[in-house]
């Protein structure tokens, strides 16, 4: 029997069609989506630094926001706290004054063992001179140039033969290494710092000076105290003159020209454990947060988009991304797009 179609109501009509129940679960299938994803129907906006805002945006749920600021702040304070670590060698003096009195030792040995006249003191008493007693040998004289290089080797720096002369005509006598010795120890017992230029640019905070033997370490605040090396050079006729009252000019030359080239820097600049415990304390600082709560209000519709807004935009952004209410916005940053979902205002 043929169905009159007139008969039938709206629904049949369509409940007949073959396409009909395709279209349906079409139908349906939409509905969801748009349930699901509001989002695919929200409008886009192009947001960056100094843009007009489209619309109001309200945090959805409470966040936290970095304040980048205050914690690079923060940071900064704590690397400025950290003292510059200076390193300290104080045995580097001690090495020193055994060469020395190792090489004259050597010499003096030499002496002891083929010339029988009592070593001379080094003292310049009237119409005294320095010239080898009549009794040293041409061999003598001769052995003892021959261990000129193993001296310089001991001593750890080339001398003139004129120099070596001179202290070949006093043997190599015992007061003179103490001499040159004991004012090594003084000038490098106050500290000779590699640069002090740079060291003086600590004065209003200090060093930390760290013993390289026994990694102790102390803080320092009078930096003057210390000597660069040329000012270490300098003092050292001032410090040894009164040492040297009795002594021949050219002895004194010799003794002055000797320390001015024994005595090296023992305090030094150690860059990189500065650097590596300014590292250390800003890793453990924490970020500066604070708090927005649900409901506030983040920028409103006309406002310009300030930096601080599109931190909070971003924070909130991180926070909710994968909630259900979506609204869109594309922001701009530097020039670059970056793409955020943020919720849609209450």
């Amino acid at each position: 029997m043929q169905t009159d179609l007139k008969r039938l109501t709206f629904f049949d009509r369509f409940s007949i069609n073959k396409y009909f129940h395709w279209m349906l679960i079409i139908l349906v299938l939409f509905v969801f989506i748009v349930i699901l994803y509001p989002s695919l129907g929200t409008r886009r906006y192009h947001y960056q630094v100094g843009d007009v805002a489209k619309r109001d945006i309200k945090a959805h749920e409470d966040f936290f926001v970095e304040d980048t600021a205050a914690t690079e702040n923060k940071r900064l304070n704590a690397k400025e706290k950290i003292l510059t670590v200076y390193d300290y060698q104080p045995k580097l003096v001690s090495q020193i004054i055994q060469r020395v009195k190792k090489a004259f030792e050597n010499l003096q040995k030499v002496y002891i063992n083929t010339d029988p006249e009592p070593l001379k003191s080094i003292e310049n008493p009237e119409n005294s001179s320095y010239e080898l007693s009549d009794e040293s040998s041409p061999d003598l004289e001769t052995l003892i140039w021959n261990k000129k290089q193993a001296f310089e080797t001991q001593l750890g720096l080339t001398i003139s033969n004129g120099a070596f002369k001179i202290l070949m005509e006093m043997k190599f006598a015992e007061e003179l290494s103490n001499l040159i010795t004991k004012v090594i120890s003084e000038i490098m017992g106050k500290g000779i710092v590699v640069n002090k230029e740079i060291l003086l640019n600590e004065m209003d905070k200090g060093i930390t000076l760290r013993d390289v033997d026994t990694q102790t370490e102390k803080t320092v605040q009078n930096l003057k105290q210390f000597y660069g090396p040329d000012q270490a050079k300098t003092v050292v006729r001032v410090i040894a003159q009164p040492l040297f009252e009795n002594l021949d000019y050219t002895v004194i030359h010799l003794v002055v020209d000797l320390v001015q080239h024994l005595i090296q820097p023992n305090i030094s600049l150690n860059r990189n454990e500065t650097e590596a415990r300014k590292k250390e304390i800003v890793e453990q600082i924490e970020p500066v947060m604070y708090r927005i709560k649900a409901g506030e209000m983040l920028v409103r519709e006309g406002e310009r988009i300030t930096e601080i807004q599109l931190m909070k935009l971003i924070a909130m952004d991180d926070q909710v991304r994968r909630g259900a209410d979506f609204t869109t916005v594309i922001i701009y940053i530097d020039g670059l797009p970056f793409s955020h979902c943020y919720p849609k205002a209450i």
